[in-house]
């Protein structure tokens, strides 16, 4: 009998197959936080910092464990919580209903109920769809679309100014779609990220489409970009461009778990070509991938008359 009750205690490192014993433990000492992580995070550990995973076993079974984590502390400062440290990104996308508005206050005032709505849910990052401003073009002369597109673009600040406050209000990140930008004299399609704090960066579409070239103009980015967010690395793909394998692979590279694709297309093939290449993307890289599109239709506006998309996140 003495001999059955003496312990046998070895410390290692932690292994996949430990994952029932670590979960018996998690769920008695953190039933009221929500209880044992998954064995994909449990795994996710092992992959990525197996020296911080440690055990005490004891005769073939662990009794004890110390999970540890590497964070940036840039990215959380010196204040946060646990939560903020371990949980999950929570994502906020729209499927926009195009239709006329009758002034940058009423389109402006239709943003704003979805980042409510939204924020409402605790997200971290909400995605418009790619030229969703696009309604305010019925302002201008509709038998000239690419100066119809130019004076949209002169739009393009305040609203940029406008969301970058709604971040600080509601407490949430933005991704605003896509809206024509100027730099100097030539017209991209940009996308911007504003950040909690109020703070903007933008992401240029780098493949524009034939018809942004021929009817309004644009011209494509030169520069592709990881941004930094409070809720980790995100990348930014513009409608055709989430088409082009080499893009998200960089990003994936450069440190990317999200990426977010704020698309327009106009036929259901259009939608499912974007759709289906997000969802290849986000197998290639094993990211989380987000696409945002609108629906509806805009009579009178050139090339911009209809919309089909379905939004949707995906994972690996």
């Amino acid at each position: 009998m003495a001999e059955q009750t003496k312990h046998l205690l070895q410390v290692r490192n932690l292994r996949l197959s430990d994952h029932p014993d670590v979960r018996e433990i998690m769920d008695s000492v953190y039933g009221k936080m929500g209880g044992a992580w998954s064995e994909n995070q449990f795994e996710t550990l092992i992959q990525k910092f197996l020296q911080g995973q440690i055990c005490v076993e004891d005769r073939g079974r662990v009794v004890a464990v110390a999970l540890t984590l590497i964070v940036d502390l840039r990215r959380l400062g010196e204040e946060h919580t646990y939560m903020e440290v371990v949980s999950d990104v929570r994502l906020g996308v729209v499927q926009w209903q195009m239709r006329l508005f009758n002034s940058i206050g009423d389109f402006l005032q239709q943003t704003e109920y979805f980042v409510d709505a939204v924020a409402g849910y605790n997200s971290d990052i909400l995605l418009f769809p790619e030229l969703f401003n696009a309604p305010l073009m019925s302002r201008f002369d509709p038998e000239n679309p690419a100066e119809a597109m130019r004076s949209l673009a002169e739009d393009s600040k305040e609203l940029r100014d406008e969301l970058a406050q709604m971040t600080v209000r509601y407490n949430i990140n933005i991704v605003t779609g896509s809206f024509p930008e100027y730099d100097g004299d030539s017209l991209y399609n940009a996308s911007c990220l504003c950040r909690r704090d109020g703070a903007c960066d933008a992401q240029y579409k780098l493949h524009v489409t034939p018809d942004e070239q021929q009817y309004w103009g644009m011209k494509g980015g030169a520069g592709l970009r990881v941004f930094d967010t409070d809720v980790g690395k995100v990348g930014i793909l513009i409608c055709y461009d989430v088409e082009f394998p080499e893009l998200s692979r960089y990003l994936a590279k450069e440190g990317m778990q999200t990426l977010l694709v704020p698309f327009w297309t106009d036929t259901r093939n259009g939608n499912l070509r974007v759709r289906r290449c997000a969802q290849a993307r986000a197998i290639e890289n094993e990211c989380c991938v987000a696409i945002s599109g609108s629906v509806g239709n805009l009579p009178g506006i050139e090339n911009m008359d209809i919309q089909y998309s379905q939004a949707a996140v995906f994972t690996p």
